[in-house]
């Protein structure tokens, strides 16, 4: 998901993570904290990836990883980029989806050009531009990343046409291209950003480069996305898009095209129209429940987004949801809860309660306690809300471009989703149809008029003014 430059990035950040941004936090001395001098104002430098993947960090030495084929010039650090390999799926049309090793970045290789060079693509449904590094770029982060250009590619078309997106964590620039793009044996032709200049905030990500897959073309050029492309070649009955993330040690992380990965959920998916005419994949949220206990949250609607790591709720709803978390204490924008929290949060969509485990809403750890993965900031005011892979990784997603819906299911290793009937929040009207052998649930949330001022489909929200994607995991830094 990308957004002006109007500020610094600020999710938090846990000390494994894998960045290098400056952020000054500003704590609420009024507030009795006792972790608060473990806080340092100042710029913190974060591990690189390969720092964060050692043996004490991983489950098993069997855990399987992989060392980027990086470029290296003379005088820099080592440039290995280790993630941990996905195992590759049985479904058709499916791609393995890797990570980082501290559920930060999710990514997958993507075959670009006519010698189908592998590129290691960071699968982003919060925006839609896409992009590469570029052999003709000196900055920093493409010397230390696989790049792609005319010399990769006898098929590549290169434009005159500038392209430029920027991130909080800071922007790439360059040239419009157009060659052929493969992922999940998915082949379309594209017009994509290579890139000749990045911020150097970029030399600690993994990837390569974006594939945007946002709801509609909000790209920063103006040219059809992936899907897209891939909808103008009619090989799909269904424009679909399915997300499996995997929660480090575990390998099991997918992405379908025109398809469900059936190994990786069980029962319904439960479909619910997205809201509003922006173009993130936002859907009404009927309520959040912790430990049984109603928030008693109404017109409320969340973003789901791939390339966001954590969970950014409005600081009143975060707050409320927090004060029924057992012994939970908070200051300005972070929340701590005890390390060993049993709580159980679920979120409702469309009737279904979908459980986050503590094991992704419970982060670092701060003194006696443990900072929350959900976090407080009005990203676009008081009732929408920015869902990632804290999140994401409790169910099985599924993004559908045809219908404009986004469909949840229970993952088949845990069981995260149960139905509530009778629970309060925005009534459903359900239907059913077929999937290949599995019966899918859709859900559209009936309007009244005080939803649609909140988040109906008149509604357009204003470019967020944060950033907090995989390429921006970075404030609240808590160091012991």
């Amino acid at each position: 998901m990308h957004l002006p430059q109007r500020l610094v990035t600020a999710a938090y950040l846990c000390a494994s993570a894998t960045a290098f941004i400056p952020y000054t936090i500003e704590l609420d001395t009024s507030d009795d904290i006792s972790t608060r001098d473990s806080f340092s104002r100042r710029f913190l430098p974060v591990p690189k990836p390969s720092d964060a993947l050692t043996d004490d960090s991983t489950s098993s030495s069997s855990d399987e990883t992989l060392s980027l084929n990086i470029k290296r010039v003379p005088v820099r650090r080592d440039n290995d980029f280790k993630i941990v390999v996905a195992e590759t799926p049985s479904w058709s049309n499916t791609a393995a989806l890797d990570q980082d090793g501290s559920d930060i970045s999710y990514i997958s290789v993507v075959n670009i050009g006519s010698d189908e060079k592998s590129m290691y693509m960071l699968l982003d449904t919060g925006g839609s531009d896409s992009w590469v590094f570029g052999t003709n770029c000196t900055s920093t982060p493409c010397t230390m990343h696989n790049t792609f250009g005319s010399d990769d590619s006898s098929t590549l078309e290169m434009t005159s046409e500038e392209w430029s997106v920027g991130y909080g964590t800071g922007s790439v620039s360059g040239l419009l291209g157009k060659d052929k793009l493969t992922i999940a044996n998915v082949t379309v032709q594209m017009t994509f950003g290579l890139a000749s200049n990045a911020s150097d905030n970029f030399e600690s990500y993994p990837m390569d480069g974006i594939l945007g897959l946002g709801r509609t073309n909000d790209s920063s050029y103006n040219n059809p996305t992936f899907m897209d492309a891939v909808a103008e070649t009619n090989v799909f009955k269904s424009n679909i898009v399915g997300f499996a993330l995997s929660r480090s040690p575990a390998k099991d992380g997918t992405v379908s095209f025109g398809t469900t990965d059936k190994d990786k959920y069980t029962g319904d998916i439960t479909y619910t129209d997205t809201v509003g005419s922006d173009s993130y994949w936002r859907i009404p949220v009927d309520d959040v429940y912790v430990s049984g206990t109603s928030c008693d949250f109404s017109n409320k609607s969340a973003i789901i987004d791939t390339g966001t790591s954590y969970a950014m709720l409005p600081s009143s709803d975060s707050k409320t949801l927090h004060s029924l978390i057992p012994d939970a204490t908070s200051s300005g924008n972070y929340h701590i809860i005890p390390c060993n929290t049993t709580a159980k949060l679920q979120v409702q969509f469309s009737g279904v309660n979908y459980t986050i485990s503590p094991k992704d809403y419970v982060g670092a750890t701060s003194g006696s306690g443990c900072v929350s993965n959900i976090i407080s900031y009005d990203l676009f005011g008081d009732d929408i809300w920015l869902l990632g892979d804290t999140f994401l990784k409790n169910v099985y997603a599924v993004f559908d471009y045809d219908e404009l819906r986004v469909g949840f299911a229970e993952r088949s290793s845990n069981s995260s989703s149960t139905s509530n009937s009778t629970s309060s929040g925005t009534s459903s009207t359900s239907g059913s149809t077929t999937t290949g052998s599995s019966t899918t649930t859709t859900s559209s949330a009936s309007s009244s008029s005080s939803s649609d001022a909140e988040s109906g489909s008149g509604m357009t929200i204003p470019a967020p003014q944060y950033f907090f994607s995989a390429l921006a995991i970075a404030s609240f830094m808590l160091w012991l």
